[in-house]
């Protein structure tokens, strides 16, 4: 108490009064004026207790990422355009930037000659980047085709986003109730339905390895494969199909043999985040993408005589050196293991629900490292808010699931047994 109110005393004296305003400073401050309020806000997050995160998507950069970041932030590099398809000296930090994204290639079976990519700021830019590569592709294959983007209800937000952006009309495909991911059988109809009744022959399909709110995946071979059962019987509609796999694009390829997503025809671009499961401080994200469309969306920056394919243009280096550093002090074998050892609090989880809640409704994928519960009773408020918990009413995506909430859970590295086992104690007590 005492310790409180004395930083409470040292904040607000050292603090001049016009700092906490709205209005742009009229003087400078002193470094310790400015630096206090940083290190007050430093203390709140601090107090959240970030090993206590059950329920969101956030967790502390591993050191050798940390270290990165504080040895290149003065130095403020610039990773203007696509770097990792420039031809720049190797010495420039945007040669790591190449580096990433050939090792990302190679982790997904893909080749190199056909497959480039970048560094993003994560999931949302490569959604709206991926929207964008796929209007202009299937522009190309047919000026006079009516495009339309077809989605789930449990998509990422980022996708609606990047049909508005884009200007793309939008419409949900219903979902598979046994298994919370796209129905195959009833996308078919959702097809058939939009060419028949608005003549659209340019379908864009976002699928999902790792929806946030279930951490469910779409059977992607099962959707390929009835995609192109429609294509035999409709020869003038086409596809471009993406996968966004912020969550569970970096888990599935050391968890899953023969991971080689790129095989299907159908697939353009593949995105995961490296600030989620990878241990990289945001905003850390990846996209690749068939190199054979870059010149649908490159344009040319004169006044640096380079070409710039990306969508964020100038964006900081650092992102991509983190994740270059932590490839290399992970590898296959670090990552392997911290997956199985996410898998395993998960799993801890799960035993421990169904000791406490019999009657709940456990969603999750085998290899995912989220979950979540459906359950009747509320979750108090005291403990969603130690285990940054949230929810969400199910019958937004299923009607028939009434009075009941949704609950998900994240099982990032930073999560301990220790965690879960108070978890439950609070839950009982």
């Amino acid at each position: 108490m005492i310790k409180k109110i004395r930083n409470q005393f040292l904040y607000r004296s050292l603090l001049h009064p016009n700092i906490k305003g709205n209005k742009f400073p009229e003087r400078n401050f002193f470094n310790f004026q400015v630096m206090s309020k940083v290190h007050l806000y430093k203390t709140i997050l601090n107090r959240k207790k970030i090993s206590n995160n059950l329920g969101s998507l956030y967790t502390p950069p591993h050191n050798i990422a940390v270290k990165t970041w504080r040895n290149l932030v003065k130095l403020n590099p610039n990773n203007l355009g696509n770097w990792s398809i420039s031809k720049k000296p190797s010495w420039d930090i945007g040669d790591l930037e190449g580096e990433v994204i050939h090792k990302m290639i190679d982790l997904l079976g893909g080749k190199k000659t056909q497959l480039e990519g970048y560094v993003t700021s994560g999931g949302t830019e490569s959604n709206i980047f991926s929207a964008w590569l796929g209007r202009e592709m299937l522009a190309k294959e047919n000026s006079s085709s009516a495009i339309c983007l077809i989605k789930t209800k449990l998509s990422h937000y980022s996708v609606t986003k990047a049909a508005r952006i884009t200007n793309i009309p939008t419409y949900n495909s219903p979902l598979d109730s046994g298994h919370w991911n796209m129905d195959p059988k009833r996308l078919v109809k959702t097809i058939i339905d939009l060419h028949k009744k608005h003549s659209y022959t340019g379908f864009l399909i976002p699928l999902t390895l790792g929806y946030t709110p279930t951490g469910t995946n779409d059977n992607i071979q099962q959707i390929i494969q009835s995609l192109r059962d429609v294509k035999k019987n409709y020869k003038q509609i086409s596809f471009y199909c993406w996968i966004d796999a912020a969550l569970n694009g970096l888990t599935e390829p050391f968890v899953r043999s023969n991971f080689e997503p790129f095989k299907e025809p159908e697939i353009y671009s593949y995105l995961t985040d490296f600030h989620k499961f990878g241990l990289v401080p945001y905003s850390s994200g990846v996209i690749i993408y068939k190199k054979e469309l870059r010149n649908l969306i490159n344009i040319k920056v004169d006044y640096a005589s380079l070409s710039d394919s990306t969508l964020s243009g100038s964006r900081s280096g650092i992102p991509a050196a983190s994740i270059w550093s932590m490839i290399h002090y992970f590898g296959k074998k670090k990552y392997k293991k911290s997956v199985s050892n996410c898998l395993t609090m998960k799993n801890i989880f799960i035993k421990g629900i169904k000791e406490i809640f019999p009657e709940s409704t456990l969603i999750t994928e085998e290899n995912s490292i989220s979950c979540a519960i459906i359950l009747k009773k509320r979750i108090p408020k005291k403990i969603r808010e130690k285990y940054w918990i949230h929810s969400q009413k199910p019958d937004k995506y299923f009607k028939n699931i009434k009075n009941s909430l949704l609950y998900t859970f994240f099982f990032l590295p930073h999560v301990k047994e220790k965690t879960i086992k108070n978890f439950f104690k609070d839950m009982k007590s």
